[in-house]
């Protein structure tokens, strides 16, 4: 096939340095048709998949139309380049005789020829580019260089006793081994050269439609099937009817006469525009760049140690964040985008993962559960590839010892959700990780980043330019990565300064990898065109990747612990919230500090009902912290809903007590 194309090449590249005489006719296109005599070259006995009891299959012909398109380029008035696309029926009936001697019903021998036909279907594509000369007016010549690429092949094969008439085989009738279905294994590709002659008739008098007779032969190279030999070639008679594609003829125009005009000599301007810029801020502070702080509130998120699978899945989603082993080489929580508590626990299993190496002694249970209904009824082999599906995430990616983890399958959960909803079905389709030290557990640290600069922030820009020429325009374009955010224009020379409040006219500031910027444009009187750009504003790193600007209200700083994760329709305190009552009591030096205690449900149920199940457990946990009741307040389903309650995680996070503190230590 390369060898093909390069020859392909071959012919083409000299088209492009042969000169094109000035001829009318552009070209042509139009459609051919005809009938081909195919011709097999064959020596084979049999073929893969149709057994045969032939000596040797040697040849065969048969008849296939051909059709398609067709375009011609003239080079020259004697020379064109074309290329033919199109359908071409490749079929033919191989047969082979073989005589042989038989049995007659009258218990003498005779005689006899038995007739081995293969009948091929054989359709094909074709392209094939030509190249044609004029022999004589209107007798062309062509040459022709393509390919047919194979469709299938679908072959028809039987045995039939020819003599004598009165002898059968062995299965009573005079015909046997009928067999019938498709060729596998076929070449794709059938390289073909082709030679023939076509003659021209004009069916209009301007000569722009023709009809064409035409005849070829085509030989193809390479077998039909791969190491065996059968080849293919065709004589083909057929017609074309073809358009001329004629050139528009040019009229050219006569050349005005200008008349000469006195030479005037116009001194040259020379141009030298030097420009400056500046910002101020407060009328104190003049750089080209402000800095900006950003400040961090602590917010503290349990660790919701489950995951939840599709209906009779043992995959786990695809919103679950799954890493390769190079990344978690890499992995830090804190640089995660904790845009709310289900992206972070969407992290779940990096989490939990990097905790468990650097806690290799702690032995670690994974308990595979299902929904107990219809198709996962019972099904507990379904929990086991559940768990074992996790313990394989933790083992190839983060690289854990095996035998650290246990793993068991019931149905339901221990403490199941509802069973006769969806809603329920979907909670209990879970693997429990359950680690034998729930330290590990440790709610994980988030912040919310709030910006330290004064909304009203006026910055005061100030453009300076010197230029030898008069200014005609200039133009101030302000733009971050997102594009430009704000401009300014106008004619002449730019103002001595110009006000503006980024914060009002982008609802924020930069980010670290979204800077704020300029660009200065002027233009003088004799089009010199001068840009000067630089940064407006940048934001100010945080010197160390831990650390964070603190934020605080009446002088205290606030503290928010979203902890303590309930079951449905529970108020127990589950295992885990230990350790997180623990690390609230570490931050406070009196109950005074405890701003509020907050319990939410989810969406499911009652309203009235979610209100006083929120309450209780606001309760549980002013009991567990040793507080007043009066801190606690029960919300039951906000509105707009804190996490997405249409995933059973969302729902896990709704059932959930938010403790704020205000004061802590520091």
């Amino acid at each position: 096939m390369k060898k093909l194309i390069l020859v392909l090449f071959a012919l083409a590249l000299p088209i492009t340095l042969i000169s094109q005489s000035k001829i009318d006719q552009i070209g042509d296109i139009g459609i051919y048709g005809g009938m081909g005599f195919n011709s097999y070259s064959t020596s084979f006995q049999s073929l893969p998949g149709f057994p045969c009891c032939s000596p040797n299959y040697e040849s065969g012909n048969g008849l296939g139309m051909n059709f398609g398109f067709l375009a011609n380029y003239n080079i020259n008035r004697d020379l064109q380049i074309g290329v033919k696309i199109g359908y071409n029926d490749l079929s033919a009936l191989i047969s082979q005789t073989e005589n042989g001697i038989f049995d007659n019903n009258l218990g003498t021998q005779s005689n006899g020829v038995i007739r081995h036909d293969l009948d091929v279907s054989l359709p094909s594509i074709l392209f094939e580019p030509t190249i044609s000369t004029s022999i004589i007016e209107n007798l062309k010549g062509f040459v022709g260089l393509g390919f047919n690429y194979l469709l299938s092949a679908e072959l028809s094969q039987k045995e039939i006793l020819e003599q004598p008439t009165d002898v059968t085989f062995e299965n009573g009738r005079a015909t046997r081994n009928e067999i019938s279905g498709s060729l596998e294994n076929i070449s794709s590709i059938l390289p073909l050269v082709s030679i023939g002659a076509s003659y021209d008739l004009p069916l209009d008098n301007n000569n722009d439609m023709f009809l064409s007779p035409t005849i070829s032969y085509t030989h193809r190279f390479g077998n039909v099937v791969p190491d065996v030999d059968w080849t293919v070639s065709t004589l083909t008679l057929g017609v074309q009817i073809k358009y001329n594609l004629k050139e528009k003829p040019i009229v050219k125009e006569a050349e005005p006469i200008i008349p000469v005009e006195p030479e005037i000599i116009i001194p040259i301007a020379t141009s030298a525009i030097v420009a400056d810029f500046q910002v101020k801020l407060n009328e104190e502070y003049s750089s080209d760049t402000i800095f900006v702080k950003y400040d961090k509130d602590l917010k503290f998120e349990a660790i919701l140690g489950y995951v939840f699978f599709e209906e009779n899945e043992a995959n786990i989603p695809t919103r679950y964040d799954l890493i390769s082993n190079k990344e978690a080489e890499v992995f830090k929580t804190d640089k995660l985008n904790f845009d709310n508590s289900l992206s972070g626990y969407h992290n779940i299993l990096n989490i939990l993962g990097q905790r468990f190496q650097k806690f290799p002694d702690v032995k670690i249970d994974l308990i595979g559960c299902n929904s107990d209904f219809d198709i996962e009824q019972g099904n507990k082999e379904l929990s086991q590839k559940r768990a074992e599906t996790v313990r394989d995430y933790f083992v190839n990616t983060w690289k854990l010892n095996p035998d650290r983890f246990t793993i068991s399958a019931r149905n339901l959960p221990e403490t199941p959700s509802k069973t006769d909803n969806e809603f329920g079905r979907a909670e209990n389709r879970r693997v429990e990780i359950v680690p034998q030290d729930w330290t590990i557990f440790k709610p994980q640290l988030m912040s919310d980043t709030t910006s330290s600069t004064d909304k009203n922030l006026e910055v005061t820009m100030l453009p300076k330019v010197d230029s030898k020429l008069p200014l005609t325009n200039w133009e101030i374009e302000i733009f971050n990565n997102e594009g430009v955010k704000k401009s300014f224009s106008g004619l002449g020379n730019p103002p001595e300064s110009l006000e503006w409040n980024p914060i009002k006219d982008l609802g924020k500031l930069p980010t670290e990898d979204n800077p704020l910027s300029f660009k200065l444009n002027v233009r003088d009187s004799i089009g010199t065109e001068k840009s000067f750009a630089g940064e407006i504003l940048t934001n100010e790193k945080n010197s160390s990747e831990m650390s964070f600007v603190q934020k605080f209200v009446n002088d205290a700083k606030i503290e928010k612990y979203n902890l303590i994760l309930f079951g449905y329709n529970i108020t127990q305190l589950p295992p885990v919230a230990e350790v997180t009552l623990n690390l609230v009591k570490e931050r406070i030096t009196d109950k005074s500090q405890i701003v509020s205690i907050e319990g939410y449900s989810d969406m499911i149920g009652d309203e009235e009902y979610n209100v006083k199940l929120s309450y209780d457990r606001a309760i549980a946990v002013a009991k567990a912290l040793e507080v007043s009741n009066d801190k606690a307040i029960g919300r039951g389903k906000v509105k707009n809903e804190i996490y997405d309650n249409k995933l059973p995680e969302g729902r896990f996070y709704s059932r959930s007590v938010i403790v704020t503190l205000q004061g802590t230590k520091k």
